[in-house]
């Protein structure tokens, strides 16, 4: 039998047309929720390297003093933005919709907000605590990290974080509005624009992720 008659029978196949039902369904739920069904990491040797989770290394300190470890990311959904106290503009923005976030996705979602300071030498503890009793951030899943100069600016050239033509005035520094929802296996599901119309949709995302298990 030749291929295009292999191919002809194939098309016939019950079972085939089973799977391209199932495939059809598959893109429609991708298209629904925003974001790709996902696999560990280390199965995709194309990942992009901003694409994976992979914050341990670089020494991030939260607001407790506590070094940020790999198994504290294990196995959790991870929603990432970067900020600065002193930021007059997009930060507070960021801010607030993540606290809405965190405040009506489900209670049982295991989930882990982490804001990463993109100015270390200003952001000093006494700084973080009075930006944290300003917006009555108090859960213990919202991590504020800092970590070196050098860190940081690996972290800005690996996400993209500042504009190409960003101006440092004074205490400000021009940066885009991004947040980054990571999958339970370290892999970026989806990026978002932290806007307030965002806030509905990364609820709705963020619980439906929460559904899916790691992939080893």
């Amino acid at each position: 039998m030749n291929s295009n008659i292999e191919s002809a029978a194939l098309l016939k196949s019950p079972l085939l047309k089973w799977l391209a039902s199932a495939c059809l369904v598959v893109a429609l739920l991708i298209g629904t929720f925003g974001f790709a069904l996902y696999s560990a990491a280390e199965a995709n040797t194309d990942t992009a390297a901003d694409s994976v989770l992979n914050l341990a290394g670089l020494e991030l300190t939260d607001q407790h003093g506590k070094r940020l470890k790999k198994s504290d990311l294990k196995d959790k959904l991870v929603m990432m933005n970067f900020f600065f106290t002193t930021c007059g503009s997009a930060c507070p923005i960021q801010t607030q919709i993540l606290r809405n976030v965190q405040e009506n996705i489900d209670p049982s979602v295991d989930v882990l907000f982490i804001s990463i300071s993109i100015a270390p030498l200003l952001d000093t503890p006494a700084a973080i605590d009075e930006y944290l009793a300003k917006y009555d951030i108090r859960q213990d899943n919202w991590k504020f990290v800092t970590t070196s100069v050098e860190n940081t600016r690996t972290l800005i050239e690996r996400y993209a974080v500042t504009l190409d033509n960003a101006v440092v005035k004074k205490d400000q520094i021009d940066h885009r509005n991004m947040g980054y929802l990571f999958g339970k296996s370290g892999t970026l599901m989806q990026q978002y624009q932290l806007i307030p119309a965002m806030s509905e949709r990364l609820v709705r995302e963020i619980n439906e992720l929460s559904t899916f298990k790691p992939m080893i």
